[in-house]
This record gives structure tokens, C-alpha cells and sequence, in this order.
């Protein structure tokens, strides 16, 4: 599409026992910042973490990784 850099910036919020399912990136950088309770993380490299309020996780999101983001409250 002609794109070189291209910064987007979500402020999702994601209900209790919501999120969102495995899915997806191509190539991306991904920040994420919980801002308040504690967002559960896992992916296609068996990596896994619950991210709590404060805390911030760096993702590189390369072709052929999935992942998903649930609250777990």
C-alpha cells in the first residue's frame, strides 16, 4: 500500500472475561500498556504472562506468530 512507517495507537477497553482471540500480525511492533487490572497474554511460541496495571509488554509480531489478549477478571 505504499506505507513505510505507520504508528497506530489503540485505547481498547476490554471487558471482563473479554478480549480478543487468536489472531495474526504481519510484521509489527507491538506496546502494550495496561493501565488499570491485568490483561492475560499468550502466543504461538508457547509464551504466556498476565501483564498487570503499570506494567508494559513489547511484542515483535513477525509472519507465522499468533497471539491473544483476555481479562481476565
Amino acid at each position: 500500500m505504499g506505507f513505510k512507517a505507520l504508528r497506530v495507537m489503540n485505547n481498547d477497553t476490554i471487558q471482563p472475561r473479554g478480549g480478543f482471540p487468536t489472531h495474526p500480525h504481519s510484521d509489527m511492533e507491538i506496546f502494550t500498556y495496561v493501565i488499570d487490572g491485568q490483561l492475560a497474554h499468550k502466543d504461538s511460541m508457547g509464551n504466556g504472562a498476565f501483564i498487570e496495571a503499570g506494567n508494559l509488554q513489547y511484542m515483535s509480531a513477525c509472519s507465522g506468530i499468533t497471539h491473544s489478549e483476555f481479562n481476565p477478571s
